[in-house]
């Protein structure tokens, strides 16, 4: 198999990366990994009404999560499992970006090495391959890093107009 997408994408930042996130962003086929998760959302109907359109995942403390990443030659499907609720995306590389899409919404980041951690910032949204203006996009950033025999993540996602949509963090170990 050829280099991964993160591997593509991070070029010599790859190897800077802590072991344990340099095997999930790896080359392996299939992953699996478990975790637990904090789901917050921003206050408001507003807020709560939009996510449950994205069909985002419910809030929650200490929330059951499975992970499973499947490869190809040139995309990564990603599927979260939130209990009992499904959210799924898959990944490709366009314009030296990291595109992550969910339906006919897109997310482009451009990826970075930090302290062996993995950043993700938010570049541009879109929908239906037309990016949008900043004032009607959402912007998700993350950070990944390295914590005991796993790792430890915190994803954020904001709109300009009222603020914090969601936000998830918490760890994960691979299933063996």
């Amino acid at each position: 198999m050829s280099l991964s997408l993160y591997q593509q994408l991070l070029r010599d930042e790859y190897a800077k990366l802590s072991p344990i996130l340099r095997e999930i962003h790896g080359q392996q086929p299939e992953l699996k990994a478990r975790g637990v998760v904090q789901v917050e959302y921003g206050k408001g109907y507003l807020i709560r009404f939009l996510n449950r359109c994205f069909a985002m995942p419910r809030e929650g403390r200490n929330v059951r999560t499975k992970l499973q990443i499947i490869r190809t030659e040139n995309r990564e499907i990603w599927t979260r499992e939130f209990n009992d609720q499904i959210f799924r995306t898959e990944q490709f590389i366009k314009n030296d970006l990291l595109i992550e899409q969910m339906g006919k919404i897109m997310l482009a980041f451009s990826l970075h090495e930090k302290n062996s951690g993995l950043e993700f910032r938010h570049e541009f949204s879109g929908i239906f391959s037309i990016k949008l203006p900043k004032i009607m996009s959402v912007a998700t950033t993350a950070f990944i890093a390295a914590e005991n025999d796993g790792w430890r993540i915190h994803v954020e996602t904001r709109a300009p107009l009222v603020g914090l949509l969601i936000k998830y963090y918490g760890t994960f170990t691979v299933e063996l």
